[in-house]
């Protein structure tokens, strides 16, 4: 084999590999951006579900403080509405829950969450025995 050849061979072999290696890095790139968009996707709805929790929960303590001052039936639904709603988004972000820490913080809201909706529960109580 002459020299010709043999450099023609080693030019159409490196031609080949940077060939391969293009094609893998364009695969793996097209997995990676899945899983990123995949994993992105799943932290905004997560957020959105946080976000609603503490919307749900200002508006719990907006309608314990009207409670106080206006003791209608109609602040009370509210505030049942509420406590039910941010149960739901609990149990909502609890299904989504990826990491233990998220688990462990999700464990402490339910345990706050149970303890709010106890207090309440007995306040509503006495609230609709005076009515």
């Amino acid at each position: 084999m002459s020299i010709g050849k043999k450099l023609n061979l080693s030019f159409m072999a490196m031609i080949l590999l940077i060939l391969i290696s293009t094609g893998m890095a364009i695969l793996s790139s097209g997995a990676v951006k899945e899983k990123v968009e995949e994993a992105l996707g799943n932290r905004v709805q997560q957020i959105r579900v946080i976000d609603e929790i503490r919307v749900g929960i200002g508006m719990q303590g907006q309608y314990v403080r009207a409670l106080l001052t206006d003791n209608s039936p109609k602040v009370l639904e509210e505030l049942e509405y509420y406590a039910k709603y941010v149960d739901e988004q609990i149990v909502l972000i609890d299904k989504m829950a990826s990491s233990d820490t998220m688990a462990a913080l999700i464990k402490e809201m339910n345990i706050h969450n149970e303890d709010f909706n106890i207090a309440t529960t007995k306040y509503i109580g006495m609230q609709r025995q005076k009515m």
